[in-house]
C-alpha cells in the first residue's frame, strides 16, 4: 500500500466532468474518496472552457482558441502540471485517439494511467450492431451490408482497434480495464505487450448499499438506461411485459431514460395496448430504484453494466442477458440476480414470473444483492488505485 501521505492527482478527459454521464459520475466518486484521504485532486479538460470549481475541485481547460495538439496547448499543460506538482495522471478518456496523440506529444515523465471505459473483445463480437446503429441509415451502408463487406469491415476493425490499444499501452504507465476478465481479451487486438502494462480495476459504485429501503418497495419492475434498439434492445422490454402483465394486475413497469427510439417505443406499447407501463424520460433514477423490486435489462451488449450494481445497491434484483464477458463480476446468477443466454425470452420471462410470486426468495436475493456491492465500495476501489500508484511511482523512481 502506498505510504506517501499526500499525492497530487489529475483527472484528464476530453469533455467537462460536470454532467459527463457515467464517466463523470464514477470520476466524482473516486475523486471524493481520494480527497477524503487528503490527496489533492484536479480536473483537466482537453477542450476550451472557463476555469471553474466543480464539487470542490478546480477544473482547468485548454487556452482559448487553441487546438488540442497546438504548441501553445502543450506548453500550457506542461506548465500547469509543473505548477500543480502533479504526481499521477488518470486519463478518463481512455483509448480516444486524439487524447492518446496529445499524451504522446506531451512527453511528460508523470505516470499516465489510461482507463478504457468499455468491454474489450465484445467490441469485435458486436461490431455489426455498432456499425448498424451508427451508420444504418446512411446511403453508403448498403455498399458493405453483405458477407464480403462485413468480412472487410471486421479486418479493418481489428487493424484500427489494434493500433489504438498499442498506442494506449505505449503512452501509458498502465492501461486500466474495468475487470480482470477483460485483461486477456486485449490479445484480440494486440498479440504482444508487456504483461504488467494492462490491469483490471472496476469502477466504484455511485451508490452505496441503501439501508431501510425494503419498506419502500412496491410491485414494480424497472428499466433505467438509454432508449435505443441496436445495443440496449429496449424493444424486448415490451415483449417481456406482454408475457407478464395480464397475470400480475397489481404490478407496474417503469421505463426511465431517453434516447433516439423513445417515441417509437411508446408508440409500439400503445399499438400493443400494453397496460401499466410508464415512460418517464430522463430522470434521477434513485426514487424509482427505491420502489422497484426487479431491474430488467435486455441489452445485446454492455461495456460493464454498472447500472446493475446501482440496482443491487437499492435492493433491486437485476435480470439480464449474459451480454458482456465480465457479467459474473456483478451477478452470480441465482444468488444476487439472474442472467440468461442472450435473447432467451422464455427463460427470462419464466424466471421473472417465479420470483414475482415468491416474496421470501425475492427478499433473500435482494439482501444478497445489497451485500455484493461492497466490492464496488469507493474505499475498496480506491485501495486498488493506491496499490497501482505505488507500483508506477516506484517504477518512475
Amino acid at each position: 500500500m502506498l505510504q506517501k501521505t499526500s499525492l497530487n492527482i489529475l483527472f484528464l478527459c476530453d469533455f467537462p466532468f460536470a454532467g459527463a454521464g457515467g464517466v463523470g459520475r464514477v470520476t466524482e466518486v473516486l475523486a471524493a474518496e481520494f480527497m477524503r484521504r487528503d490527496f489533492v485532486v484536479t480536473y483537466f479538460t482537453l477542450s476550451e472552457g472557463q476555469q471553474n470549481v466543480h464539487n470542490g475541485i478546480t477544473q482547468y481547460f485548454l487556452p482559448k482558441n487553441e487546438e488540442i495538439d497546438s504548441d501553445a496547448s502543450l506548453k500550457y499543460v506542461k506548465q500547469l502540471l509543473a505548477k500543480l506538482q502533479i504526481d499521477v495522471i488518470i486519463n478518463q478518456a481512455g483509448t480516444k485517439v486524439d487524447v492518446l496523440d496529445f499524451l504522446a506529444k506531451l512527453k511528460s515523465e508523470i505516470p499516465v494511467l489510461s482507463v478504457h471505459h468499455n468491454c474489450v473483445a465484445c467490441l469485435r463480437e458486436n461490431y455489426r450492431h455498432i456499425i448498424t446503429e451508427n451508420f444504418g441509415e446512411r446511403f453508403f451502408f448498403r455498399l458493405f451490408d453483405h458477407s464480403p463487406g462485413w468480412t472487410l469491415l471486421d479486418r479493418y476493425h481489428l487493424f484500427k482497434q489494434g493500433k489504438i490499444f498499442e498506442k494506449a499501452i505505449e503512452v501509458s504507465a498502465r492501461l486500466v480495464l474495468l475487470s480482470e476478465v477483460f485483461v486477456p481479451e486485449v490479445t484480440t487486438y494486440v498479440s504482444s505487450y508487456p504483461e504488467n502494462k494492462v490491469v483490471g480495476i472496476p469502477n466504484p459504485a455511485p451508490f452505496r448499499a441503501v439501508t431501510d429501503v425494503e419498506q419502500k418497495k412496491e410491485n414494480r419492475l424497472l428499466y433505467v438506461g438509454r432508449i435505443n434498439y441496436q445495443q440496449k434492445r429496449v424493444d424486448l422490454l415490451l415483449d417481456l411485459w406482454q408475457r407478464i402483465y395480464r397475470d400480475f394486475p397489481d404490478w407496474h413497469f417503469d421505463v426511465v431514460g431517453d434516447g433516439p427510439d423513445l417515441d417509437d417505443l411508446k408508440k409500439k406499447a400503445e399499438d400493443r395496448q400494453l397496460e401499466r407501463i410508464y415512460f418517464h424520460g430522463f430522470q434521477d433514477p434513485r426514487p424509482y430504484l427505491e420502489k422497484a423490486k426487479f431491474f430488467c435489462m435486455t441489452s445485446a451488449f454492455e461495456g460493464y453494466g454498472m447500472v446493475l450494481v446501482e440496482a443491487q445497491a437499492y435492493g433491486v434484483i437485476p435480470f439480464a442477458f449474459h451480454c458482456f464477458s465480465a457479467m459474473e463480476d456483478i451477478i452470480q446468477s441465482g444468488h444476487n440476480g439472474l442472467f440468461f443466454p442472450k435473447f432467451d425470452m422464455d427463460k427470462y420471462a419464466h424466471s421473472l414470473k417465479s420470483m414475482m410470486k415468491d416474496e421470501k426468495a425475492r427478499k433473500l436475493m435482494a439482501e444478497n444483492a445489497q451485500a455484493s456491492v461492497k466490492k464496488y465500495d469507493p474505499t475498496c476501489v480506491a485501495d486498488m488505485w493506491m496499490d497501482l500508484f505505488d507500483a508506477v511511482l516506484k517504477e518512475k523512481n
